[in-house]
């Protein structure tokens, strides 16, 4: 599935998925301070995800959402949009790209592969954050769609703005600091 595709079927939910990831980052960060500074990027992480999941459940765990449902397979917890994506949380990096301890499971969601208990058709989605440098505060909230290598494709969501995302995939021919001069939204032609 490319990007506008994506983009096109999660439409009716790309604010929830932003607000679910700015809710999990903006609880952490309501911590007090000494709390905080005890946390090494793991447990910051750890927490995030936990604050982003419970915002997840409570927006999508009693099915009134039509076609999103909460999905709890093997470990996994996804957020399922019928049979066309599975997405899940995570801490991102400037190209969208996740970190996962190498389990089967894991390296088969990166990959695109099947899982039991998992639509074979739907794709593997990551959302997630990029946080700046002190992890003060979010630089950006990413949709991606992991290819076993990294990143197929990634995209600035930004419900406020028009269009709602940006496609800030790095262009794979230049080196790991090029970014696309010029490149606009899809769609803001």
């Amino acid at each position: 599935m490319d990007l506008e595709t994506a983009l096109g079927r999660l439409s009716p939910w790309l604010h929830d998925l932003h607000d679910i990831v700015q809710h999990g980052f903006n609880r952490y960060r309501g911590y007090p301070p000494d709390i905080l500074t005890e946390h090494d990027p793991r447990a910051r992480a750890a927490c995030v995800f936990c604050h982003m999941w419970s915002e997840a459940e409570r927006r999508f765990a009693d099915g009134a959402r039509s076609a999103a449902a909460i999905v709890r397979v093997r470990g996994l917890s996804l957020v399922g949009f019928g049979d066309t994506a599975l997405v899940r949380f995570k801490k991102m990096d400037e190209d969208g790209n996740t970190r996962n301890y190498p389990t089967p499971q894991a390296e088969a969601f990166d990959a695109q592969g099947e899982i039991e208990g998992l639509p074979p058709a739907a794709v593997r989605l990551s959302v997630g954050y990029l946080a700046n440098p002190t992890f003060t505060a979010i630089e950006r909230v990413i949709l991606s769609k992991p290819n076993g290598e990294g990143a197929e494709w990634s995209a600035a969501i930004d419900p406020a703005a028009t269009p709602a995302f940006v496609d800030i995939t790095r262009d794979p021919r230049f080196g790991p600091d090029y970014w696309r001069p010029g490149r606009r939204a899809r769609g803001s032609e």
